[in-house]
């Protein structure tokens, strides 16, 4: 990743009354990977090779009924393998590969710029604040793609052979290349009012609209070419109603919206799966996602500290999600999974007593589907799934987000130059991914302390120090349900299909911090 990105800011006091804020920005980022992936290259049956294919094409994939005319919905690909350097197709006696090295290339270039109107009023105990801008973010993207056959070693790093994957010259778009360019313009305009019609209640009424263009160029081929356009308006209404005493009670209303990427909006079919974002294919169009959300709570203070305590709602309607597909392992697509909600409940607490300094902030969510669903499943995986897939009934549990969460942290001064402070980060069990209809085992919670400390040499110079998981407690901090395909030399009569993300082990950090 290599990012350039410069930003400019401007107050401009215009009277008594009226300012103006601008921001202005440009943001380059070059990004490039490279990942070895296992494959599925084998020579192909010259019974199943399609009209046109060179000799030595291989097969990618599987083949369920050995119909060559309908190979991609079959999870098959006839592919032919390229030289670069020669531009001439290889044989599939010169290389097979059971892996391969996807390459990815991304250049973006995005500017834009706010610029906001504010208005300040008062008279007696009354008061008003008014706000109006406008907002435009503009971005340019080059995408590429290449696949590259290899060798699995033992290690389970590929070796590459050279010989990249193409589809030219056998009718069609490359599924294994893509040459893409996009180009997003997304303009907003937003208008904001707090009046205070007394000195204790302050009401807030907001809206923005937002309208978002992206348009796509396939540059090998045309199923990725198109321009999807959304716009929406979204309102927002809070109020705020102080006691007198110091204590505070709220609530608000608010729509937002998000509108699908170029790389869910290219590849949302699930008929064509692809490797995201090592590839796109012609998909469907997605529909914006729309969240409504309601906030109430109360807040306050208590000697030195603060508190608040608020529950919440959100339901997102046409919520995105990324589907794994059964037909080639690796691969899946992004649709419209009808509707989610986020039923929460938060309690904040910081202070300081008896000159030390405390925190704790603890969270319950229940993250839900709204909408039944028929998700695409595989029994080796998942064994509550049939022939004709995995089911989600309303109610069911998000995957990856725990129920419960807790944070927390005490800082405790040993001399006037020395202080040292603990903190806690504690979550819940959660379910795997592809585990959508909550049949399987959770992944366990965990608890992790960190560390830190800190020791003034002067008013500028400050010797620090933290230690990250300092009992070296062992979890993780994701899961996924996967069919298990590659050999592990580590165990080799592995079949569990549940793969975990382990967390870092404990770590230590020290450094000197210069103040000029």
């Amino acid at each position: 990743n290599r990012l350039g990105f410069v930003q400019g800011r401007a107050n401009i006091t215009a009277s008594p009354t009226w300012s103006v804020q601008a921001t202005g920005y440009y943001r380059d980022l070059d990004r490039r990977t490279l990942n070895g992936d296992e494959a599925e290259f084998e020579a192909c049956d010259d019974d199943l090779l399609p009209a046109g294919a060179p000799e030595g094409t291989l097969c990618f994939g599987d083949d369920d009924d050995g119909d060559a005319d309908d190979d991609v919905h079959d999870g098959f690909i006839a592919i032919p393998l390229i030289d670069r350097t020669t531009q001439r197709f290889i044989t599939a006696l010169d290389a097979v590969g059971d892996s391969a090295i996807n390459r990815t290339a991304t250049r973006t270039r995005g500017y834009g710029a706010t610029v906001q109107a504010t208005a300040r009023a008062s008279a007696g105990s009354r008061e008003n604040t008014f706000l109006a801008g406008v907002s435009i973010d503009l971005a340019d993207i080059d995408f590429s793609t290449s696949s590259e056959a290899g060798s699995l070693t033992e290690d389970r790093g590929v070796t590459g052979s050279g010989l990249f994957a193409s589809l030219y010259g056998l009718g069609g778009d490359d599924l294994f290349n893509t040459g893409l360019e996009s180009s997003n313009d997304n303009v907003g305009l937003f208008v904001s009012d707090t009046f205070s019609p007394t000195g204790r209640v302050h009401l807030t009424v907001s809206g923005r609209y937002n309208r978002a263009r992206i348009e796509l160029v396939d540059l090998l081929g045309t199923s990725l070419d198109g321009t999807h356009t959304f716009a929406r308006f979204n309102p927002s209404v809070g109020v705020v109603v102080n006691t007198g005493d110091g204590t505070s009670l709220f609530g608000r209303y608010s729509e937002s919206s998000r509108v699908p990427t170029a790389a869910e909006l290219s590849c949302a079919d699930p008929a064509e799966p692809c490797r995201v974002p090592n590839a796109f294919v012609s998909d469907p169009p997605l529909d914006q996602t729309v969240a409504r959300s309601m906030e109430a709570g109360v807040r306050g203070r208590w000697g030195t500290g603060e508190w608040s305590v608020a529950a919440y709602r959100t339901r997102i309607n046409d919520d995105i999600l990324f589907i794994a597909s059964p037909e080639l392992i690796g691969t899946g697509y992004f649709q419209n999974a009808g509707d989610t909600a986020r039923l929460g409940f938060e309690v904040q607490l910081s202070g300081r007593v008896a000159g030390t300094s405390l925190y704790a902030s603890f969270g319950l969510v229940e993250a839900t589907f709204e909408s039944p669903l028929l998700l695409p499943g595989d029994e080796k995986v998942n064994d509550a799934a049939d022939d004709d897939g995995l089911r989600v009934d309303p109610g069911d549990r998000l995957p990856g987000i725990p129920r419960y969460s807790l944070k927390a942290g005490i800082r405790r001064g040993l001399t006037e130059d020395w202080d040292v402070a603990l903190e806690t980060v504690t979550a819940s069990d959660r379910y795997f991914a592809g585990d959508e209809g909550n049949d399987q085992a959770t992944l366990d919670g965990y608890g992790v302390v960190t560390f830190h400390s800190a020791y003034r040499l002067g008013s500028a110079v400050e010797l620090f120090g933290r230690v990250d998981n300092l009992f070296g407690t062992l979890y993780s901090t994701g899961g996924v349900l996967a069919e298990l395909e590659v050999y592990l030399r580590e165990a080799p009569n592995a079949s569990d299909p549940r793969f975990v993300s382990p967390a870092a082990a404990r770590s230590g950090f020290a450094g000197l911090r210069v103040r000029f």
